[in-house]
C-alpha cells in the first residue's frame, strides 16, 4: 500500500509543477438538422477531461484548453456522433456550429464504468450493456431488478443480480455483483447486498452493466460484474416530471388456490407517484430532486409494501477548477417479505405449521449523505474525492412486543471514503490510480455468533492502479491494473491481490476487437459468517469463511454497421474458488437437530457464449436482441455435476413500432428450465423442485403528444406460472396505466 501511496504523491507533484501553456476557448451550438437545439448534448475534447453540456439554447462554452490540436466529439443518444478535428489558439476564441442527424438506435456512445474513466464504447475492454431512460421509463421501472431482466446476460434470481451464472440463490445475501450509483459503492456490509428499490431511476441517465470479475477496480463483490447507474446533471431549464400509475393483478386461474385464499379472487391493486424538479438556475450551481410513493397489496397473502423514496442532488463549481456534488437520501418502507410458500397446492400462503415460517413484517429506514469533490488542475488530470454515510435500521414488526422488537432490530452505519486520480500523459498513456477506505458498524441480535456478541464491524482499505494506452493514438489498445484490498475483520485477515489485463483493437471505425483477464474475489458478508437465528430456517455461523475467487476470460468484438446495426459477440470462460452456498450440517456445537451454515464450497467453471444486436432498419422500427448461453459444471465432487441454480439459456427480444404519437412495443424473455435445485431446502420446504422453464410476453401500447405522455403496459400477457427461485410464485397477469407530465 505504501509503494502506491509514494507513487501516486510523485506522479502527482511531477504533473502540477509542469508550466501550464497559453490557452484558448471553444464554444459553439448544438442543434439537429432541423434546426432544434439540443440541451443536454455532450461535448468532449478527447484525451483530456474538458468537456461541457449543451444549454436550453444548444450552446456550449469550455474555456483554459491549452493550445493545440483536438479531436472533439459531441454525442447525445438518438443522434449520430460528431468527431472532427479543431485548432485551439492562444488567446482566441473557436466557435462551432454542429449540426446531428438523428439515428435509429439509441444506446449511448460513453461508458465510464469499463475503466473508471470517460471513453467510447467501442474502446470498452470488456463487455458493457446499457440501457437508456427511455426504456425504464416507458415499462414504469420502479426498481433495480425490474430495470436488469432486460439485459442480456442478467439473470434476476427473485432480488439476486446473477450475471452470467456468477450467482446462485442465498436468501438475500452475499452479492457477486457490485452495484454503483455515479460510482459510489453503497452495499451493506452485514448483508452484502444493496437495496435494488432504493435508487431514483427517474433521475438516470443510462445504466452501464459490465459483465466479468471487476475487482482489479471496484473491489470485493465484483467478482461477477458491475452495476452502475449514472444519474443527470441539473437540466439549465426548470424541468419538472410527473409520473403517476395505477395497476392490478389479475385473480389467479386455478380454483384451488382461490378456495384456500379469499384474496386470490379479485384484482389486487397497486399505485404510486415519482415526482422530480431539475434546475440550474446559476452556471456555477445547480440540482435536482426525486419523491417515490409507491403502495402494493402484493398478489400473495400477507405481501404488502408502502415505500416512500426522496433523492437530492446538489451540483457546482468553485472557479475553473473545482467541482463538487453533494447527494442524498431518506427512504422509509414497511412491508411484509413472503420468503417461500406452503406448497405448490397453496402457492400464495407462506408456510405457518412449522416454526420456519415464511413470512416476515418489517419496517426499514435508510439515509445516506456522500459529498464528492473533483479538482481539474489541467486540461490532461483529474482528481476526485467522496465520502459516504450509509445508515440503515430495520425494525421486525412481526412480535406485538416492542422490548423484543428492538432487541430484533437492525441498525448499520458505514462510512467510507474513495480517492482517485487519472492522468492523460501524452507518451505514457492513461494512468488512473486510487486508494479507498470503509468501516461498518452493525448492531443486531440476528448477528450474535457463538460468543452472543451484538454489535460487529467490518473494516477494509485498498489502492489500486491501472495504465492504459493514450485513446486515440493506437489502434492496438493494451491496459494492465492491479488492486489490493486488505480486510482486518477479527478472527481472521483477508488480503487479495487482484490483476487484470486487457487488449481491444480498433480495427475500424466501425469494428474492434477486444480481450479479457481479470481477477474477482468477494469478502463474505457480516450475516455470513455470524448470523445465528432460528425463525424461518434454522442458521448457525461459521467466522472463519475464505473469500470466494474468480478468473475471468473474455473474447469479444463489437461491429456497428450501415448505420442502423450494433452488434456485440462475446465468448466467455470464467473459474471459481470457495463459492459460499448454505448447507445444511448436523452435529454443530450447540446447535440441536442441525442447521443451514454458510461454507466454502463450490468450485466450478462457467463458459459460453453471448450476442447482443440491435437494429433499426427504418426510423419508426426498433428491435432488440440478446442471447446467451452457459455451460455452468459444479466441479466440488468427484464427478463433475450441472452448477445449481443456473439456466442455461436465456433469450430477451425487444421491438418498439412508433407511428406519430403511437407507440407499440412487445417484449419476450425466455430462460430455460434450472438443472439443478439443492436438496437441503426440501428439509423444510415443499416443492422446491418445481420449476418451469420461464417464458413471458409483454406488451406495452403508448400515445404521446407534447408535454404528456400515457402507456398501458400488460406484463406477463399470456398468464403464465412460474419461479424465478425454488418456492415463491412469480407475478401473475398484471395491468398498470401510466400517465407522464413534463415541464
Amino acid at each position: 500500500m505504501r509503494p502506491l501511496l509514494v507513487l501516486l504523491l510523485a506522479i502527482l507533484g511531477a504533473t502540477s509543477s509542469m508550466a501550464q501553456p497559453a490557452t484558448g476557448v471553444l464554444e459553439g451550438r448544438v442543434r439537429s438538422v432541423s434546426g432544434e437545439p439540443l440541451v443536454g448534448a455532450n461535448v468532449l475534447l478527447e484525451g483530456t477531461f474538458l468537456g461541457a453540456a449543451a444549454g436550453a439554447d444548444g450552446s456550449f462554452r469550455i474555456e483554459r484548453i491549452p493550445a493545440g490540436r483536438y479531436l472533439v466529439r459531441i454525442s447525445m443518444i438518438g443522434y449520430e456522433t460528431y468527431r472532427e478535428p479543431v485548432d485551439i489558439r492562444p488567446g482566441e476564441t473557436t466557435r462551432l456550429e454542429v449540426r446531428l442527424r438523428e439515428r435509429a438506435y439509441q444506446a449511448p456512445d460513453v461508458v465510464v464504468t469499463a475503466s473508471r474513466r470517460e471513453q467510447r464504447l467501442q474502446e470498452a475492454p470488456i463487455s458493457v450493456s446499457l440501457l437508456s431512460p427511455r426504456e425504464l421509463e416507458v415499462r414504469n421501472v420502479l426498481k433495480l431488478d425490474e430495470a436488469l431482466r432486460y439485459v442480456p446476460g442478467v439473470y434476476m434470481t427473485e432480488n439476486q443480480i446473477n450475471i452470467r451464472g456468477s450467482s446462485g440463490f442465498s436468501y438475500g445475501v452475499g452479492s457477486r455483483v457490485a452495484v454503483l450509483f455515479d460510482g459510489i459503492a453503497l452495499q451493506a456490509v452485514d448483508r452484502g447486498e444493496t437495496a435494488l428499490d432504493a435508487f431514483p431511476l427517474d433521475q438516470v441517465e443510462r445504466i452501464e452493466v459490465v459483465k466479468g470479475a471487476g475487482s482489479a477496480l471496484y473491489g470485493s463483490s465484483a467478482l461477477g460484474g458491475v452495476v452502475n447507474l449514472i444519474t443527470r446533471t441539473p437540466s439549465d431549464v426548470p424541468t419538472t416530471a410527473l409520473r403517476l400509475y395505477v395497476g392490478a393483478y389479475e385473480p389467479v386461474r386455478y380454483p384451488e388456490w382461490k378456495a384456500r385464499w379469499a384474496g386470490a379472487r379479485r384484482f389486487r391493486f397497486f399505485e404510486g407517484l415519482v415526482l422530480s424538479h431539475s434546475h440550474r438556475p446559476h452556471p456555477d450551481f445547480g440540482y435536482w430532486a426525486s419523491l417515490t410513493v409507491q403502495r402494493d397489496e402484493g398478489f400473495r397473502k400477507d405481501n404488502d409494501e408502502l415505500r416512500i423514496r426522496s433523492y437530492a442532488r446538489l451540483s457546482g463549481r468553485l472557479g475553473s477548477q473545482w467541482k463538487w456534488d453533494l447527494y442524498g437520501s431518506a427512504i422509509r418502507s414497511q412491508a411484509r417479505t413472503f420468503y417461500f410458500w406452503d406448497n405448490a397446492r397453496n402457492a400464495l400462503l407462506y408456510e405457518t405449521d412449522r416454526a420456519t415460517g415464511g413470512n416476515n413484517h418489517n419496517r426499514t429506514v435508510q439515509l445516506s449523505l456522500i459529498p464528492v469533490l473533483t479538482w481539474l488542475p489541467a486540461a490532461n488530470q483529474f482528481h476526485l474525492v467522496r465520502v459516504r454515510y450509509y445508515f440503515n435500521h430495520v425494525t421486525p414488526l412481526n412480535s406485538p412486543d416492542p422490548v423484543r422488537r428492538d432487541t430484533n432490530a437492525t441498525r448499520l452505519h458505514v462510512v467510507g471514503f474513495d480517492e482517485q486520480s487519472t492522468w492523460h500523459l501524452h507518451r505514457i498513456g492513461v494512468l488512473t490510480a486510487g486508494l479507498g477506505g470503509e468501516v461498518g458498524f452493525v448492531r443486531s441480535g440476528f448477528y450474535r455468533g457463538n460468543e452472543g456478541l451484538r454489535l460487529r464491524t467490518q473494516p477494509n482499505l485498498s489502492g489500486f492502479l491501472q495504465w492504459e494506452l493514450p485513446p486515440g493514438r493506437w489502434t492496438l489498445k493494451p491496459a494492465l491494473g492491479l488492486r489490493l484490498d486488505w480486510y482486518p475483520t477479527g478472527e481472521v485477515t483477508y488480503t487479495r491481490l487482484s490483476p487484470k489485463a486487457s487488449l481491444v483493437w480498433n480495427a475500424g471505425e466501425t469494428l474492434a476487437l477486444r480481450a479479457s483477464y481479470g481477477h474477482g474475489f468477494r469478502v463474505p458478508s457480516i450475516a455470513e459468517r455470524y448470523v445465528k437465528d432460528d425463525a424461518f430456517l434454522p442458521l448457525a455461523p461459521n467466522p472463519r469463511l475464505r473469500p470466494e475467487r474468480s478468473i475471468s476470460w473474455e473474447l469479444g468484438l463489437r461491429w456497428q454497421a450501415l448505420g442502423w446495426l450494433q452488434m456485440d459477440l462475446a465468448g466467455f470462460w470464467n473459474t471459481y474458488r470457495d463459492l459460499i452456498e448454505a448447507r445444511f450440517q448436523t452435529g454443530l456445537p450447540g446447535v440441536r437437530g442441525g442447521a443451514f451454515q454458510f461454507q466454502n464450497v463450490t468450485q466450478a467453471r462457467i463458459r459460453g457464449l453471448e450476442l447482443e444486436l440491435e437494429a433499426s432498419p427504418r426510423s419508426e422500427l426498433r428491435t432488440r436482441l440478446g442471447y446467451t448461453y452457459m455451460d455452468p459444471v459444479d466441479r466440488s465432487g468427484p464427478v463433475e455435476t450441472v452448477l445449481a441454480f443456473r439456466s442455461r439459456h436465456l433469450l430477451f427480444w425487444n421491438t418498439e413500432l412508433a407511428r406519430g404519437p403511437w407507440r407499440l412495443g412487445v417484449d419476450f424473455r425466455y430462460l430455460s428450465k434450472m438443472e439443478r435445485i439443492e436438496t437441503d431446502f426440501a428439509r423444510f420446504v415443499e416443492d422446491v423442485f418445481l420449476v418451469v422453464p420461464i417464458r413471458l410476453w409483454d406488451v406495452r401500447l403508448g400515445y404521446e403528444r407534447g408535454f404528456w405522455a400515457v402507456n398501458l403496459i400488460i406484463k406477463n400477457a399470456l398468464e403464465y406460472y412460474y419461479v424465478e427461485r425454488p418456492a415463491l410464485l412469480a407475478p401473475p397477469r398484471n395491468y398498470t396505466l401510466q400517465i407522464r407530465l413534463r415541464r
